[in-house]
């Protein structure tokens, strides 16, 4: 039965990695993409409207990307419920359950659902991790089209 509390511990701790520092990058993304609106809109406003033509773009790429990651982080917090009710309710009947000797049945019941529990955490942190990714890859791919553009309009002034 001593193996029961050190699993629950190591599977929190690998949950809590999966999370990460992605939301992190994430307004690291937008913030590198404001500040070149920001920087645009001031240096040459017609610049700054080519700029935008850009904009929707984006925001139908990431309002996709949003929705994948909100469908993979919800799935991934019900499997964390599911495992909360799991741990509790044996938890709760630890005496029952040493008393009828069910220690390795009960770690083989833990076990399944642990499980179940990191396959949606680490869906929900690929998915995190690509979105994440592609809105840094989109956002510097704005700057390239405004340096272009930027470009285009030094050559013609």
């Amino acid at each position: 039965m001593e193996a029961l509390p050190s699993k629950i511990s190591d599977y929190f701790a690998s949950i809590s990695q999966g999370l990460g520092e992605k939301l992190g990058q994430l307004i690291y993304a937008f913030t590198l993409v404001i500040t070149g609106l920001f920087l645009a809109l001031f240096t040459s406003p017609i610049l700054a409207l080519a700029c935008l033509s850009y904009i929707p773009v984006m925001v139908v790429v990431n309002g996709f990307f949003a929705k994948l990651s909100k469908n993979a982080q919800g799935s991934k917090m019900q499997a964390l419920g599911v495992l909360g009710g799991v741990t509790e309710e044996l938890l709760g009947a630890i005496k029952l359950i040493v008393s009828f000797a069910q220690e390795e049945e009960t770690v083989k019941i833990y076990d399944k659902v642990a499980e179940e529990t990191m396959k949606a955490s680490k869906r929900a942190v690929f998915i995190s991790s690509g979105m994440g990714g592609f809105i840094m890859a989109f956002g510097l791919s704005f700057f390239i089209y405004c340096l272009t553009i930027a470009s285009v309009f030094m050559q013609f002034d």
